[in-house]
């Protein structure tokens, strides 16, 4: 599954269940995940990857950052 597939079904399951869904600008700062969810109050910040993409070492930094306090930054590789 390519990455805007991915994202287009985190979109879908998100709008189904009245989930905030919001996708980054692609002029928002680099390294920043794609994808902000808000459950709850609760923001979750989702790096969205096919099977064979990476990290860069941006992204680790951002998401351990985004990590500090609890764990609100996944990579989602799939989406079933």
């Amino acid at each position: 599954m390519n990455a805007p597939d991915l994202q287009k079904k985190i979109a879908e399951f998100c709008d189904k269940n009245g989930i905030y869904y919001n996708k980054t600008m692609q002029m928002s700062r680099r390294g920043f995940p794609d994808v902000i969810i808000i459950k709850n109050s609760i923001p979750i910040f989702i790096e969205i990857k096919t099977e064979k993409d990476r990290l860069s070492p941006l992204q680790k930094l951002t998401m351990n950052i985004l990590n500090k306090e609890k764990e609100i930054s996944f990579v989602v590789k799939n989406f079933n």
